[in-house]
C-alpha cells in the first residue's frame, strides 16, 4: 500500500504543467482517495477524495479502467496518453470511515468493495472543476472532475452531471 508523504517520483521538470502554484501544491502532504464498486440501486462506482473530515463523492457511471487493463483487441485501439472519460454525478458528502470500508451498508442501501485506493494530492478547485494527480494500483495519473451546465440523461433526479477525465502515465 502507498503510504502519506512527498513522492519523490514528482520532479518540477517532469510534470507537464508546471508553474509556480503547482511547485506549492506539490510540497504539501496528499491525502487519499478510494474508487468502491457499489451494487445499489445498480453497480457504478463510488469515487471519494478525502477532504478534512469527510469524503467529497461522486458517482462514477462507468468503471475508469486503464487502457492495459482492457482486452487485447480493445488494447490495439487504445494508444496509453488515451484520455478515459466517465459520466459522473456529484454526491452528498461521505463519512471518511468509508476510505476503509467494504461490506453491506445500512438500510438495504447495497454493498461496496473497494476496487482502487491510493493518494491524491489537488492541483486546483473551483465550483465547476477539480483536477488533481491519482497515484495507486489502478489509478496514476493525471484525472480531472468538470461540471456539466446542461443535465443528462444519465443522471438520477436531483443530480448534478460532472465528467471524470482521467489519463493514464504512459
Amino acid at each position: 500500500m502507498i503510504e502519506p508523504g512527498f513522492p519523490e517520483i514528482w520532479e518540477r521538470d517532469t510534470l507537464p504543467f508546471c508553474n509556480d502554484s503547482v511547485k506549492f501544491i506539490l510540497k504539501s502532504p496528499m491525502s487519499r482517495f478510494v474508487v468502491l464498486e457499489h451494487d445499489h440501486p445498480f453497480v457504478h462506482w463510488d469515487f471519494m477524495l478525502e477532504s478534512g473530515d469527510a469524503l467529497c463523492t461522486w458517482r462514477l457511471l462507468q468503471k475508469p479502467i486503464r487502457p492495459e487493463q482492457e482486452t487485447e483487441q480493445e488494447t490495439e485501439q487504445v494508444k496509453p496518453s488515451h484520455v478515459i472519460r466517465c459520466q459522473a454525478e456529484q454526491l452528498p458528502d461521505h463519512r471518511i470511515a468509508y476510505l476503509d470500508y467494504e461490506g453491506k451498508i445500512s438500510q438495504n442501501r447495497g454493498t461496496v468493495k473497494r476496487w482502487d485506493a491510493g493518494l491524491y494530492i489537488l492541483l486546483s478547485q473551483s465550483k465547476t472543476q477539480w483536477e488533481f494527480r491519482l497515484e495507486s494500483n489502478q489509478l496514476s495519473g493525471f484525472a480531472s472532475l468538470i461540471r456539466k451546465d446542461e443535465p443528462q440523461e444519465d443522471c438520477s433526479e436531483n443530480q448534478v452531471a460532472w465528467e471524470f477525465l482521467f489519463i493514464p502515465d504512459e
